[in-house]
């Protein structure tokens, strides 16, 4: 533990790192001209309150979420409004990914809640093949949604085509072994303007001998991170994930490899710095479009003095005037339309916790 962690926890106040609010607002900008839509979250925040604290006075809470929703930009090209309010403070962020409506009320929620619903989600391809069918799904870690296919997966639909591309081979065995690579140059043919669409990694499930052509075939080899062989015909949702499991770890390799050598190119264009001094003063000059991070790295500013420069001395400090610089750092960037990524430990342990990609 560090020394500054060590003095925040002797004075107690460790807790207060973390910003939360009594209400936060997740709210889609263009349903925001509607004034019935308006009334109807803030009769639903009036009504949270009386669940929750029937004891407490919404007057001044509601007046403060009229006002704020009333800041609102309806003329932003970000997708999400988001707004936060306590008693003593009002934060207004505006996101350009589409974001799920919520209203929080009376619960745990800051700026760090707000950044995990922001990390980007692990999704790859699955093609699921045999010598008879295919199918392509999206998915992530515990889930898989069937893509529809512009074209029909059984082979049958494609026999006639095949077969008179064939009738010249006299043994069947040859016959056969070109219907099959026929039949997976219309699969990698699918599997190309699926991955034009939704540019994964993929997986590719199916008979060794199946796998073994459409390897030497396709168009898309360098999309594929891992074959699994198998008959997978008739196997539930639950049993491909099984099967899949095994081979996360070189997905996740594959993602930190790609973020490795973007951080190697930024750090050779000088356009990457590193530890909380350095990324605080770029982040104040607006000079970062993606912040990487340790998930539960906090870092103490005294607030005192309203300053924009760090601040970690806090021995005097009133509790209420410390809060988490990297809290700050966070917003600033998600305010200039930036991303913040949580990375693992091992691609910041020579970076001191906390990374800023310039703009390049």
């Amino acid at each position: 533990m560090d020394t500054i962690t060590q003095n925040l926890n002797k004075k107690g106040i460790a807790n207060k790192l973390v910003n939360n609010y009594e209400v936060a607002l997740i709210m889609h900008i263009l349903k925001m001209a509607d004034e019935h839509y308006i009334s109807h979250i803030i009769n639903q925040v009036d009504e949270e309150f009386r669940k929750t604290k029937p004891d407490f006075k919404t007057c001044d809470i509601l007046a403060q979420l009229r006002t704020g929703i009333a800041k609102a930009n309806l003329n932003t090209d970000k997708k999400t409004f988001l707004l936060f309010l306590s008693s003593m403070d009002e934060k207004i962020l505006y996101i350009d990914a589409l974001l799920e409506e919520q209203i929080i009320v009376n619960e745990p929620f800051g700026i760090r809640d707000l950044t995990d619903l922001l990390q980007p989600k692990h999704q790859y391809l699955l093609l699921v093949q045999s010598a008879d069918n295919f199918k392509v799904f999206m998915g992530g870690q515990n889930y898989l949604t069937k893509l529809r296919s512009s074209i029909p997966d059984n082979i049958n639909a494609y026999r006639n085509d095949i077969a008179n591309k064939t009738e010249n081979f006299s043994d069947a065995t040859d016959r056969k072994e070109i219907m099959l690579d026929k039949f997976i140059h219309h699969i990698d043919k699918e599997l190309g303007m699926m991955l034009h669409q939704y540019p994964l990694p993929v997986f590719v499930m199916g008979p060794e001998r199946m796998n073994g052509h459409f390897k030497k075939l396709s168009h898309n080899e360098k999309s594929v991170i891992a074959y699994i062989h198998g008959n997978f015909d008739e196997s539930k949702i639950h049993q491909l994930l099984h099967h899949l499991e095994h081979h996360f770890a070189d997905l996740w390799k594959l993602e930190n490899d790609s973020l490795k050598n973007k951080i190697e190119l930024a750090l050779n264009a000088n356009k990457f710095s590193y530890g909380i001094q350095d990324v605080w003063s770029n982040v104040m000059h607006k000079s970062g479009n993606m912040l990487l991070l340790e998930r539960n790295f906090t870092y103490p500013h005294n607030n005192s003095d309203g300053s924009e420069y760090l601040n970690s001395n806090i021995t005097d400090a009133l509790p209420e005037l410390v809060i988490d610089g990297v809290d700050i750092i966070i917003e600033r960037v998600l305010e200039s339309g930036g991303q913040v990524l949580y990375a693992d430990k091992s691609i910041l342990a020579d970076y001191n916790h906390i990374a800023l990609f310039h703009y390049y």
